[in-house]
């Protein structure tokens, strides 16, 4: 409900004309697909695994892909930006386009449910409404789908035609920590739309027995920021493969998703990172209330709430701060407002 209120305040308080927004969106978006091309080629027409955006996939890097890194931010700032309605369903198109071409076709989930939870903080409808219920479970439904599409595609066997969830549920990385009960796969075997239903769970839960599981790693004090070097070398700064290798040296659940806090914990050590946390909930809270009774335009101090809101209070499911947008990603979003 925080979340939700933060979205609906924040939106609003005016922040710069939505025009400018706007027109630079639809150029971006037009580098965005751009961007994509080579992946579609790949994954349509060769006999590949479907590709994630982190794969060696052999497309080239162009002007498209570095322009392209805007979009999620925009996307996210226009979500709060006042605009008239026609320019609003336009810009839903577009993200909404973009969002499940990332998902269905590259594999990529978390930049898309990152920027997505935007637009549903920011809708306003009722929860307990008929329509609401009804929609929102057919949102859920889709996504779903589109969520088992991805996984086998991601897999070769799932290109073979030889995909069998029950191996994968048994034997994915993500259920090493938090284990799946063979009986329970063993009974539903009737029911097969079920075992995405329990990936899809075990997927948005893992993150947090795995920061259990590694708390022996974590210094108290020590800073590293390897996780932080490895997003600038992640847009071309620095060389990535020297990063990796070092990630891969230093967390024996390195190609396992974790929740924001494991990074942090590696970066930057358990007591700044506790500090960080301290302050950031501090300060969504303090906004929470000053902007709930402000009377003048904060511009774009009530969008930083929301964002660092959402940023925050997921960051305990998933680490959106550096798998999903990315750092740089994450940091255009204050430096475009």
């Amino acid at each position: 409900m925080l979340l939700r209120d933060l979205g609906i305040y924040s939106s609003k308080f005016k922040t710069q004309s939505y025009k400018f927004f706007f027109y630079l969106f639809v150029v971006i978006f037009f580098f965005k697909i751009s961007s994509r091309v080579g992946y579609l080629d790949v994954s349509i027409f060769s006999d590949s695994t479907l590709l994630n955006e982190n794969r060696q996939t052999g497309v080239e890097v162009t002007i498209s892909t570095y322009f392209s890194i805007f979009f999620y931010p925009l996307a996210i700032i226009l979500s709060f930006t006042p605009k008239p309605v026609k320019v609003a369903r336009i810009v839903l198109t577009l993200v909404l386009i973009t969002c499940l071409i990332d998902m269905v076709f590259i594999g990529a989930k978390n930049a898309p449910m990152f920027t997505l939870m935007f637009y549903l903080l920011t809708i306003k409808f009722k929860f307990t409404s008929a329509r609401t219920i009804f929609l929102m479970s057919m949102l859920g439904i889709l996504f779903i789908f589109i969520f088992s599409h991805s996984t086998i595609g991601r897999t070769a066997e799932g290109v073979l035609g030889e995909f069998d969830w029950v191996t994968l549920l048994l034997n994915t990385g993500s259920t090493e920590v938090l284990k799946i009960n063979p009986v329970v796969l063993s009974n539903i075997v009737d029911y097969q739309w079920l075992y995405p239903v329990i990936f899809l769970s075990n997927y948005l839960t893992h993150s947090i027995a795995e920061l259990y599981y590694l708390l022996d790693q974590f210094s108290l004090f020590q800073v590293d920021l390897a996780y932080t070097k490895d997003q600038f070398c992640a847009v071309g700064l620095c060389d990535r493969v020297q990063s990796s290798e070092y990630i891969y040296d230093l967390n024996s659940r390195h190609n396992i998703y974790a929740t924001m806090y494991t990074t942090l914990f590696f970066d930057f050590g358990i007591t700044l990172t506790l500090l960080f946390m301290l302050l950031g909930f501090g300060y969504i809270f303090y906004g929470y209330a000053k902007i709930k009774r402000a009377k003048e335009n904060y511009k774009s101090i009530s969008l930083g709430f929301a964002v660092i809101g959402v940023w925050l209070l997921l960051g305990s499911i998933e680490n959106y701060f550096y798998n999903g947008l990315g750092l740089v990603q994450f940091l255009l979003i204050f430096a475009l407002i």
